[in-house]
């Protein structure tokens, strides 16, 4: 994302402006190209190798949602007429906010294992996750139908709103993703200081969990800064 905005931090205005636009577009593409072939390969590890659990479900659900981001964010970030802007823009908001939340459940999940040494059954809870994600992206969209029924012609007041509940969401996130992973990483370090013949199978399996999964909230935070 650094280099995604290197253009438009250079060429401001003008015709350069379209460097950024190109830009943008491109590394749209390449999002959603990616995101399309991780769901695809999960896919396949859920039908073929008929392995589904809490953490693939988890990462599935986020696939799907990075997906309609990267769909969206080209759209949503130039100029484009007023209906399909705001038509791609609540797409990418909602997106983005279902990525993030997925990525804070997977966090915390994790820590939770890792601190209690107790596995959770994350198939069970997943109804519960989904709705509580689907209210926040309800009331985001609610917020942003009215500004733009209010102010149909220009971005008015309850559009910051929205936009901005959802800025602020993503920066909780990633906080809230690395201080989950960073107390998760120290409680891997407690565990791998303990003599090798002193380490239980149930912590050898928590240390193999915690560096499979810790990172990928990580990552996920990186992709939305």
């Amino acid at each position: 994302y650094i280099i995604l905005f290197l253009p438009y931090v250079v060429y401001v205005g003008g015709e350069h402006r379209e460097v950024y636009h190109v830009t943008t577009l491109v590394f749209s593409i390449f999002g959603a190209i990616f995101s399309f072939i991780n769901i695809v390969l999960i896919k396949q590890l859920i039908y073929r190798r008929k392995i589904y659990n809490g953490p693939i479900a988890l990462i599935l659900a986020m696939s799907y949602s990075q997906f309609v981001y990267d769909v969206t964010f080209y759209p949503a970030d130039v100029n484009t007429p007023y209906d399909i802007y705001n038509g791609f823009a609540l797409f990418q908001l909602a997106g983005g906010t279902a990525v993030s939340s997925y990525s804070n459940i997977m966090a915390f999940v994790v820590l939770a294992v890792i601190v209690y040494k107790k596995s959770i059954d994350i198939i069970e809870y997943m109804w519960i996750c989904h709705a509580v994600i689907a209210s926040i992206i309800l009331f985001i969209t609610i917020l942003y139908i009215l500004a733009i029924w209010i102010y149909p012609s220009e971005l008015g007041y309850l559009f910051h709103i929205s936009v901005g509940f959802y800025y602020y969401l993503r920066l909780c996130s990633i906080a809230f993703n690395f201080t989950a992973s960073g107390i998760g990483l120290y409680y891997v370090n407690l565990i791998m200081k303990k003599a090798a013949q002193l380490r239980s199978a149930q912590d050898s399996a928590i240390s193999t969990l915690a560096k499979r999964m810790l990172f990928y909230p990580i990552i996920q935070a990186l992709s939305r800064s």
